[in-house]
C-alpha cells in the first residue's frame, strides 16, 4: 500500500492522513502493506509507516524486498494487542513455526549495522536496474515506454506494438 506494490507510487503525508480520516469516519480498519517500504528509488528517506498514525492498523512488512533475503520466507505484522493474538493463533494453526535458521538470520538481518546495508545493497541494485531499464527504453522508444516508480524495483513495460 505505501510505498504502492506494485506500481511504487508513494502516499504523501497529507494522502496518508486523508486515508486514515476516512478509515477512522467510518470505522474500518486499514491493511497497510508496506512490503516495499525501504525500497525508495527516489531518496534515501524511509517512507513513514501507517501504524501509529490510527488504532485500527495492521501494517504487513517482509524480509523480502527492501532487505532482500527473500529466500528467509519471513514476513511481520504489526497491529493492536487483540488483533496480533488473534493473528498469532491462526498462524500457529495454519504454519506451527517457521523455521530456526530463516529466524536466526531474520534477526541478524532486522539488527543494525546488517538492515541498513541490505536496504542501501537493495536500493543500489534497484538504481542501477532503472538506469539500465532506462537507457534500453531510450534506444528503443518507438516500440516500448515505462512510467517511472517512485519505489519498488517492478516497472510496468507498456508495448507499442
Amino acid at each position: 500500500m505505501n510505498p504502492n506494490n506494485p506500481t511504487g507510487t508513494i502516499l504523501t503525508a497529507a494522502e496518508r492522513a486523508r486515508v486514515v480520516e476516512i478509515a477512522r469516519r467510518a470505522g474500518v480498519w486499514i491493511l497497510a502493506d508496506e512490503v516495499d517500504r525501504g525500497a525508495e528509488r527516489l531518496t534515501d528517506v524511509e517512507t513513514p509507516s501507517f501504524w501509529g498514525d490510527y488504532d485500527r492498523v495492521v501494517a504487513v512488512n517482509s524480509l523480502s524486498k527492501a532487505y532482500g533475503p527473500s529466500g528467509l520466507r519471513l514476513g511481520w505484522a504489526v497491529a493492536n494487542e487483540d488483533f496480533v493474538q488473534a493473528m498469532w493463533r491462526r498462524h500457529e494453526y495454519a504454519v506451527i513455526s517457521a523455521s530456526a535458521p530463516s529466524m536466526f538470520l531474520g534477526e541478524i538481518a532486522l539488527s543494525e549495522p546488517y538492515r541498513g546495508r541490505l536496504m542501501a545493497r537493495q536500493r543500489k541494485m534497484m538504481r542501477d536496474g532503472w538506469e539500465l531499464l532506462s537507457a534500453w527504453v531510450g534506444r528503443n522508444g518507438e516500440l516500448v515506454s515505462v512510467a517511472a516508480s517512485e519505489a519498488t524495483a517492478i516497472a510496468f513495460v507498456r508495448y507499442h506494438l
